[in-house]
């Protein structure tokens, strides 16, 4: 049995008594009770979520395909990938912290001011940190392909930055809660928001690139102020804490370098590429690992599903149960990415479904696209019990390697394989990212919680 559980307050532990009720602002003491509690309502709801916000996702790339030039697609993906760096990096992630932390204490004064006081915290951070970048990029002067250069981009793409804030923090703030009503609601809100924004404000302006930023820009305000509204009642009777800030820091701060790092995997080679090959060159790649992105979602809704029960095994003496719920979640997922894959490539290279010759990718390419998301299955195998585990610490050290061995081959292998080469180094980082994040696992549940936050 893994040690360093004991100095925890008294845990009612694998009974789920640390799971919260959907319907009230109070713990959970008994058995699930209600259809809205079920593990299979809320099952099937979060994976409505995800599917219908990927099922929007290739809505939005079928319609930019057909709409936008390769370049402005190119840019697309740019920005996607400069916003899953920036929102980590300028916050620290303290917004998510409550997706372990919540589970510490049953006291709801407790929670809501850790509930508060990371997203008032995240927020103030990103307000501070999109207004250095705003000045220094027109103090510098410096081009950056997503923009041009253009100072009303610049401004919109920070104000999506600051929504994704708050959306984000929704997100977690449904997940555990075990509201998944409320998270496909969010889910519906962020995805088809874009869709109808950008074909109602591109049908005005034909601009390409700008109608996408100003259509994230009106789906991420709605969005946030859904969130604000739904999470009303307990911020009010919450209170900024600085232990619950520091807490939450402390916490957070290895994630938020996690996930920079994994940008480094995932989203780098879009950036390198950009400087070393035409951005039309580039298009099958984007939407390659935009399909990447699509089916990691699809996984991590999987997870999702079991957040509460997973957080609370974690939260008990005796862990077994949430390493074994862990596994048993890797495996469906995993299933998942294969059926997806498969019905991809049988639309591609079965049926010849005809796409825009600049998107459309080799079948060397699409198996290069299933390794990695194999790879992504496995990796969130070992990420999550290090996550719930808080040793938030070691998982960053183990995709800090991973994301350093990315950029590195990215550089090695783009100038002479173009976006196959990009494409291996991801397979690269994600296989080495999964064989060090299970391998630190292993470690983690043999030792004390030295990265612990009590």
């Amino acid at each position: 049995m893994p040690m360093g559980y004991s100095s925890r307050r008294s845990r009612q532990s694998v009974n789920c008594s640390w799971l919260r009720s959907v319907a009230a602002d109070q713990p959970f003491r008994g058995p699930a009770h209600g259809l809205r509690n079920t593990l299979f309502a809320r099952g099937s709801l979060y994976i409505l979520a995800v599917i219908l916000r990927q099922a929007a996702g290739l809505i939005l790339l079928t319609i930019l395909v057909a709409t936008i030039p390769g370049e402005d697609f190119t840019r697309f993906g740019l920005m996607l990938s400069g916003f899953a760096l920036l929102v980590p990096l300028l916050t620290l992630n303290i917004h998510i912290a409550p997706t372990r932390l919540y589970f510490d204490s049953a006291d709801t004064q407790v929670s809501a001011n850790l509930l508060k006081s990371s997203l008032v915290g995240a927020v103030c951070l990103g307000f501070v940190g999109v207004s250095v970048l705003l000045i220094l990029l027109r103090v510098v002067g410096s081009w950056e392909p997503v923009s041009g250069g253009s100072t009303r981009l610049q401004l919109g793409m920070a104000l999506v930055i600051l929504g994704m804030i708050v959306t984000q923090y929704g997100a977690t703030f449904f997940r555990i809660r075990g509201n998944a009503g409320m998270f496909l609601l969010l889910a519906l809100s962020q995805s088809f928001g874009v869709v109808l924004a950008f074909l109602l404000i591109f049908r005005l302006t034909t601009m390409g690139m700008a109608s996408l930023v100003w259509a994230y820009v009106a789906a991420q305000t709605v969005s946030a102020l859904f969130v604000l509204a739904s999470s009303k009642t307990v911020l009010s009777r919450g209170r900024v804490s600085k232990q619950e800030v520091g807490r939450s820091f402390h916490f957070a701060w290895p994630t938020a370098v996690h996930l920079v790092a994994l940008w480094g995997i995932s989203g780098s080679g879009r950036w390198i590429g950009a400087y070393y090959l035409p951005l039309v060159e580039l298009a099958a790649f984007t939407l390659l690992t935009q399909l990447v992105m699509v089916v990691g979602g699809l996984s991590r809704a999987i997870f999702d599903t079991r957040l509460p029960e997973i957080a609370s095994g974690f939260a008990s003496p005796d862990v077994s149960k949430g390493v074994d719920l862990v596994t048993k979640t890797t495996w469906l997922a995993g299933a998942l990415v294969l059926a997806t894959y498969g019905g991809v490539g049988f639309l591609l290279f079965v049926l010849n479904v005809p796409i825009p010759a600049a998107y459309a990718p080799s079948l060397p390419l699409l198996l290069l696209a299933l390794l990695a998301s194999l790879g992504d299955v496995a990796y969130l195998r070992g990420v999550q019990i290090l996550h719930y585990s808080k040793h938030t610490k070691t998982q960053a050290m183990a995709t800090l390697l991973s994301g350093s061995l990315v950029v590195v081959l990215s550089f090695a292998l783009v100038g002479g394989h173009g976006d196959v080469g990009l494409l291996f180094a991801v397979v690269g980082g994600l296989a080495l990212q999964a064989l060090f994040s299970n391998g630190f696992a292993r470690y983690a549940l043999r030792t004390p919680q030295a990265d612990i936050v009590r």
